[in-house]
Formats: C-alpha cells, sequence, structure tokens
C-alpha cells in the first residue's frame, strides 16, 4: 500500500532531537557583481574611483580608426577656431576696398587670429595622439564620481617622453580642449556597423510593407533595395542571403 501524502511530507520535514518539526535549512542565495568587469574600449565599466578609471583607461586597447577620427575632429576644431577668430575681426575691420590695403588688412587680421589662438596647438603630433586619447577619455569619465574622486583622477600626472615636462590629465585636456571632441571619441567603423545593421531591421520592415500593402508597394520595394545594397556593399550579408 502507498503511504499518505501527508505522511510522506512528515517524514521529509527535518526534526530537532526532541522530535520537533523545524523549519528546513537553505543554501544562502550566490552573490555576484555584474559591474565588477574589466570593459571594453566601446563598453568601458562604470565608474567607481579615481584609481579605477585612471588604471582603466591607461591600459584599455584603443582602435587605430578611433585615434584617426580624434585626430580629424582636432583639426576640424582648429579650423573652426581660425574662421571664428577670422570672422570676428573682419566683424570690426571691414575688407578695405582699395587694393593697396588689403596686404596690410590681411596681415592684421593673420596677427588677430595668432592672438586668439595663443597656445592651442596647430596640429596633434601622431605620437601624442593616444595619450591625449586616454587623458581626455579619463577627464569625461571622471565627471561621474564624487567631487573628490573627479578632482585626484584630473589631477593624475603624466611625463612626455618627448620633453620630460610633467603636467596633469586637466591641463593637457585644457590644451587641447579635447573634452569638446568626445563626440568623435569612438571606432567609426563599428559605429557604421551598428548603422547599417539597423538597416538590416529596417530592410525586413520594408519588406513586409512591399508585400503587405497595397498602397505603397514601389516606394517600399525602391527603398528596400537600397537598404539591401547598403548591407551587400558593406559586407554585412552575402547577396544571395537576400
Amino acid at each position: 500500500m502507498a503511504p499518505a501524502q501527508g505522511f510522506v511530507a512528515a517524514q521529509q520535514q527535518p526534526r530537532t532531537d526532541g522530535g520537533q518539526f523545524t523549519h528546513k535549512q537553505h543554501a544562502e542565495p550566490l552573490t555576484l557583481d555584474l559591474w565588477d568587469d574589466e570593459g571594453t574600449f566601446e563598453y568601458p565599466p562604470p565608474p567607481r574611483s579615481a584609481d579605477q578609471v585612471v588604471a582603466f583607461w591607461q591600459k584599455v586597447p584603443i582602435p587605430d580608426a578611433a585615434l584617426a577620427n580624434f585626430r580629424s575632429g582636432y583639426e576640424q576644431m582648429y579650423r573652426s577656431w581660425v574662421m571664428a577668430a577670422s570672422r570676428e575681426f573682419q566683424a570690426a575691420n571691414p575688407i578695405p576696398s582699395q587694393e593697396g590695403k588689403a596686404a596690410a588688412w590681411t596681415q592684421a587680421r593673420d596677427a588677430h587670429i595668432a592672438d586668439r589662438l595663443k597656445g592651442r596647438p596647430r596640429r596633434m603630433p601622431q605620437s601624442d595622439v593616444r595619450p591625449i586619447f586616454r587623458a581626455t577619455a579619463i577627464w569625461l569619465q571622471s565627471r561621474q564620481l564624487p567631487p573628490e574622486e573627479k578632482e585626484r583622477a584630473r589631477s593624475a600626472r603624466t611625463t612626455s617622453p618627448e620633453n620630460g615636462r610633467t603636467v596633469s590629465i586637466g591641463t593637457m585636456v585644457d590644451i587641447w580642449q579635447s573634452h569638446r571632441l568626445e563626440g568623435v571619441m569612438h571606432d567609426p567603423t563599428a559605429s557604421d556597423l551598428a548603422h547599417l545593421r539597423k538597416l538590416d531591421d529596417v530592410s525586413g520592415h520594408l519588406r513586409y510593407v512591399a508585400d503587405n500593402s497595397a498602397y505603397l508597394p514601389q516606394v517600399a520595394q525602391s527603398t528596400t533595395e537600397t537598404a539591401q545594397a547598403t548591407l551587400v556593399a558593406h559586407g554585412l550579408v552575402d547577396e544571395f542571403d537576400l
């Protein structure tokens, strides 16, 4: 005869030495820290301290494409400074109508531009791009730290191997105004890949529209073909998979 269900449950319930029922012991739940991660360039770990932020950006590999993007961004920013200083001078000193005064006007304008850009390097030397990038990344991510830790990160000092000059992270960023380049501090190839993958999703949606819409099938089909051609051109999908 099979034992009653209640009897089985009672036999499985733990008892004390006196025969009384007691609570069943459970193992302690596992704990883990999903944010305590080494991180990568595109996906850095969350900032916890000045030491951690500095240590991460000092060693993480930075793609050459991101460095080139950063350097190009600085050159564009410098040109914008030149144009702004030139417009400022011209607003106060209109271009002379007499040809004989043009040379003097140009000389005065160039002197004004040089004065406005005093202390701003014209170009970012190739050997300095990576250190400046790292310093800028430390400066930017330190914004998420408490005030004291943020100051510690930005006051971290480094020495240039070329001239032996020791400067702080904050000074480097100030000289290059590189915190303004946050929008170009990424690997453009990785970013483009992400955008093209989104195009793949759009392509699938438009394919659905082309198949199910009685109103815009030609427009949808044309747009789908354009999206598909872009994906094939960038090697994201094989032509035979479409």
